[in-house]
């Protein structure tokens, strides 16, 4: 006899907690929209494009500051010397 009334509110609260569980279709494209790696992927393109952009600005619109030099070094050998230094 203890048993029955157990049991109805068992069952009563597992009813009760199924109905709050039960999404709808909205909320389940939301959750897709949310998880897309598709969509993610977009974005991340859209944001390094952007960040392209600035960092293409900064190096065109910038004044810029450069050197370049060359330094050759030859030895110069009298050849009267050498040939002496050989015998």
């Amino acid at each position: 006899m203890k048993f029955k009334p157990v049991l109805f509110i068992l069952i009563l609260t597992a009813q009760t907690l199924s109905v709050y569980a039960q999404y709808t279709l909205q909320n389940y494209s939301e959750i897709a929209r949310q998880n897309s790696p598709l969509i993610k992927d977009n974005q991340n393109q859209i944001r390094a494009s952007t960040y392209e952009i600035q960092r293409l600005k900064a190096l065109y619109t910038k004044f810029q500051i450069g050197v370049t030099g060359n330094y050759l070094f030859a030895p110069v050998i009298r050849w009267t010397t050498a040939l002496q230094n050989l015998n």
